[in-house]
């Protein structure tokens, strides 16, 4: 659980300064092309991710977030379009991503 203290440390820091800049954190987590693989959907990464959401949560209501990790709009083959080489984010996703952001604030 070290791992889920640090990042939502991390986090928690990050935030408290850009609440004294008058800004909000928004937390992105991507999707990754392999995740539409159901056995990858609870991966020990993804567990370590999960738990540092709820905590942070759990400690701020100020931090938002995208997170793309199982959402099946940008999963799988039929999806391909959204990436580049199968795990970075293609622009396709930026462009949405950046209209998503923009009602969010």
């Amino acid at each position: 659980m070290r791992d889920v203290d640090e990042i939502t440390s991390i986090i928690l820091k990050i935030n408290s300064v850009v609440d004294r800049l008058g800004a909000r954190v928004v937390v992105v987590i991507p999707p990754v092309f392999e995740t539409s693989d159901p056995r990858r959907m609870n991966s020990n990464v993804n567990k370590v991710i999960d738990a540092a959401i709820k905590g942070i949560r759990a400690k701020s209501k100020d931090v938002l977030f995208i997170d793309d990790r199982r959402s099946t709009r940008y999963l799988g083959e039929k999806n391909s379009d959204y990436y580049y080489h199968y795990d970075h984010p293609s622009p396709r996703y930026g462009v949405e991503l950046y209209r998503r952001l923009s009602q969010l604030l």
